[in-house]
């Protein structure tokens, strides 16, 4: 189930797949979505933000 949370806060406090997912994206992708993430309020808001900000990476 995709639980739905207030904010990233809470998203990472109360879901540990998403807390394990956020620990380990690069710091500058940790960093861009705790100052620009106010829509990640999922698991897979946060994944498909952090697959935006990591395209082009490799």
């Amino acid at each position: 189930m995709n639980r739905s949370y207030n904010c990233l806060s809470d998203l990472l406090s109360g879901d540990a797949e998403a807390r394990d997912a956020f620990a380990q994206l690069p710091g500058y992708v940790q960093e861009t979505i705790r100052q620009r993430g106010d829509h990640v309020c999922t698991r897979e808001a946060l994944l498909s933000y952090a697959d935006k900000l990591t395209r082009g990476d490799d």
